[in-house]
This record gives structure tokens, sequence and C-alpha cells, in this order.
């Protein structure tokens, strides 16, 4: 047996519980949705006969780029320009990034597909084309897959997870969006949770906890177009993120891990630190 099947065969065991589990899920989530009767059938029908199309464009800026629990730049923050284009069940997005305070460039263009959605229950999955243009140069491409449950009136549950073509490593999000506490004027408070996992995708031959993270978001709407919207977060890094500072401690590495999944410079920033960041955005809304 050649060195290429046995990692072929390791890289098949090491990743199978994964794929069981978001497939088991999918096909429960097919099968009540199918058990719902001829009703929702056509409803369903007539969505995809008579597609809505919408238009959304959203501007703003975080204090801190965090992403996978991690602060991705030495200094400053970012600012981000997103468009979202939605025709029934296909969702076309695309998005960019710069850095406030360095030359850092991020590009993400992508599609998701909408494989469920009831009063209950949503299931998507997407791909995603990730670029970065600055003092260095990286890219990646990226599947996802989203699970939502909203049968509870307190919360929302959902699970996300992503796998890199580069890395061949999964991430996976566990979130739990508490209900929201709505005002006279139609703003909106929301808390939420989220505990990350990292296998594989950003530190290499690691797989267990990678962040937790907390925090609120807030909504205003200004009219029936636009809306003001932002966060507070708090992030605390787990076992993932401290064993790679631990094994980077010494020397100098790239900061660019959001697509190279390989190292943080730990002399610009206490990544094993707790963080607090906010952001916030402005959406406008064309029917």
């Amino acid at each position: 047996m050649s060195y290429q099947q046995v990692n072929t065969i390791s890289f098949i065991k090491r990743h199978r519980l994964i794929y069981m589990i978001i497939g088991g899920l999918i096909l429960i989530l097919l099968t009540i949705n199918k058990a719902m009767g001829e009703a929702d059938g056509l409803m369903i029908q007539s969505i995809y006969l008579e597609p809505e199309t919408e238009f959304h464009f959203v501007m703003g800026t975080d204090s801190l780029y965090m992403d996978q629990g991690r602060n991705q730049l030495d200094d400053g923050g970012i600012v981000w320009g997103h468009a979202q284009w939605q025709l029934g069940s296909i969702n076309a997005h695309s998005s960019i990034g710069r850095g406030t305070h360095q030359d850092y460039t991020e590009w993400n263009s992508g599609m998701e597909l909408k494989l469920l959605t009831t009063a209950e229950f949503e299931a998507i999955v997407g791909v995603q084309f990730t670029g970065i243009f600055g003092r260095e140069r990286e890219s990646d491409i990226e599947l996802s897959t989203s699970l939502s449950y909203e049968g509870r009136d307190w919360f929302t549950s959902s699970i996300d997870h992503t796998y890199s073509l580069d890395t061949h490593g999964h991430f996976v999000e566990l979130s739990l969006q508490g209900k929201s506490l709505v005002f006279q004027n139609g703003a909106t408070l929301t808390p939420y949770v989220t505990q990350a996992f990292d296998f594989e995708f950003v530190v290499d031959d690691y797989n267990g906890l990678n962040h937790f993270q907390m925090g609120i978001q807030a909504a205003f709407p200004l009219n029936q177009r636009i809306t003001i919207f932002g966060h507070l977060s708090h992030i605390t890094p787990q076992k993932g993120i401290k064993h790679e500072a631990s094994s980077q401690s010494g020397h100098k590495a790239s900061t660019y891990a959001r697509v190279n999944h390989t190292a943080i410079d730990a002399s610009a920033t206490d990544v094993t630190s707790k963080q607090i960041f906010a952001g916030v955005y402005f959406s406008w809304y064309f029917p």
C-alpha cells in the first residue's frame, strides 16, 4: 500500500464521524419536512415557481478582525463592504474587507443554497472563495453547511460546519441565539453564545475546543430599507488557540491565519488572552 493510500484512509477515518453527523441531521430535517404534508409541499413549490428577488448591501467596521477566535491583524480593525443577491432559495454574495491600520485586503465570494426551509428548520449548503491581498497573498475554497432550529420560543439553536480545501480540516460552531428584546421603536437586542471546535482547520494535528464566544447584537431600523445594527462580543480562547500559541513561541510567523491556517504573530498580540470587540454596520435592503 502506497504512502498516499495510507494518508487517504487515515483522513477518511478521522473525519467519518463528522460527515455521518451532518448527513444524519440533513436526513432527519428532510424527513420531517416531508411529513408535514401536501400543504407545505405546495407552498414550497410555489416559492420555486415564483422566486422572490432581494438585494442587500451592508457596510461597516469592526474594532478588531476576530475570526476563528483569533485577532487576524497586528494593528487596528477592519472595514467591510458586503453585497448579497437572493433569488428564491439561491443566495449569491460577495464582500471585501480592508484593514484600517495595515496593508490587508480580504475578498470573499460565494453562493448558498437553501435545501430546507420550514417554520422550524432551515438547512443551507454553500461554497466560498477567500483571497487575501497585501504583504502576503493567500487563497482558499471553503465548503459550508448550516442547520438551524427555531422550534423554541426563547432561543434558536444552530450548527455551522466549514471544510477547507486547503487544509482539509473542519471548523464547527454550535450556537444559541436568545429571544430578542423588542422596543416600541422597532429596535431589538439579541444575546448569543457560540462554542467553536477546530478539527485540523487552523491547527495541524489538533482536534478539540477552539474558543467560546458570547455577546449581544442590536438592530435599529431607520425606515423600511435602512437598518443600523451592531454587536459587542467577548471571546475566551481555549485549548486549540493556547496549543497553537505555545508551539509558535520563540519564532515569528505570518499573521494571516484566516486563509493559510498556520500561524499568528504572537509578538503582535497575546492570542491566549480574552478579547472584547465591537462593530457597527449600515444595511440597505432593496426588494
